[in-house]
């Protein structure tokens, strides 16, 4: 590692993006072309190893301790094979730099290259809504993405979500200041 980037590790961050939200009122219909194929899947602590497929290690690690909080995870198959993963986080806990207090937080969210554009992703976030409406009574959704990730953004209104504001926050090591309450 060079120096610079050792230097540049222990220096705060500016970190930001978008924040959107979605009051459950809205009810929006996603297909998918791989609909027959497609499987959605709540994840439990033996599934998370599956992640592995499509990601590393670490990604296992992180659903098991999101698991473990009680987070809600969705794990999405195609013809049996790993193609994407999000988690919810329930109100009234901290992820990151964001206090869940008004809302539930779907975050984690990634699609495997070779299966996108086909919905995987808005399907996965309609798994983790109605699941967190119908088991959770949480009514109330947010959701961020970086400033650049139009395709993201593309696939939050697929789903209902609506530009609610850009969000900032200053990493140094772990710290995160100031919290963002959703």
């Amino acid at each position: 590692m060079s120096i610079m980037k050792k230097i540049n590790k222990y220096l705060p961050h500016i970190k930001g993006g978008i924040l959107f939200y979605l009051d459950q009122g809205t009810k929006v219909e996603v297909d998918s072309n791989l609909k027959s194929r497609l499987r959605i899947e709540m994840v439990t602590n033996h599934m998370c190893k599956d992640v592995c497929a499509v990601r590393n290690k670490n990604v296992q690690y992180a659903f098991e301790n999101m698991v473990s909080k009680g987070q809600v995870c969705v794990f999405a198959y195609v013809d049996g094979k790993m193609a994407g993963h999000a988690a919810c986080v329930l109100p009234h806990n901290i992820e990151g730099a964001f206090r869940v207090k008004n809302s539930a937080y779907i975050h984690y969210c990634y699609v495997d290259s070779k299966y996108r554009g086909n919905n995987i992703y808005p399907l996965m976030l309609r798994s983790l809504i109605e699941t967190c409406s119908t088991d959770k009574d949480i009514t109330s959704f947010t959701i961020t993405t970086s400033f650049d990730n139009r395709p993201s953004q593309l696939g939050l209104k697929k789903v209902g979500f609506s530009y609610l504001k850009r969000y900032y926050y200053v990493e140094w090591w772990k710290f995160k200041w100031k919290k963002i309450t959703v």
